[in-house]
């Protein structure tokens, strides 16, 4: 297999996030990283009422346009699965786009 197992990366001086982790870049060079479980609220609360079908349809178009962009290839396009949601949305995705040609 060639793959390069976590937490390394192809850089020296650049590790993989571990899975389950989330991480945060401040604009003054601050680094938090901490595990989902504890991920941090936003700082302000949506509205009562607010409806989140524009969101999260406006986050699937713009999930559907950046997968759509990587798929233009002159070979076919394959996928590596880790068996997480991430790599299972874009694999879904792809299936999606790719059916109908």
């Amino acid at each position: 297999m060639n793959f390069i197992p976590d937490p390394w990366s192809p850089y020296r001086a650049i590790r993989e996030l571990g899975a389950g982790r989330w991480l945060r870049c401040h604009s003054d060079g601050r680094i938090e990283e901490g595990r989902y479980s504890t991920l941090p609220r936003p700082a302000e609360t949506p509205e009562p009422g607010l409806d989140e079908r524009p969101a999260r349809r406006d986050l699937c178009e713009a999930f559907d346009d950046a997968v759509r962009a990587r798929l233009v290839s002159d070979v076919p396009v394959s996928a590596f699965l880790s068996g997480g949601i991430d790599s299972g949305s874009v694999v879904a995705s792809m299936s999606m786009q790719t059916s109908s040609r």
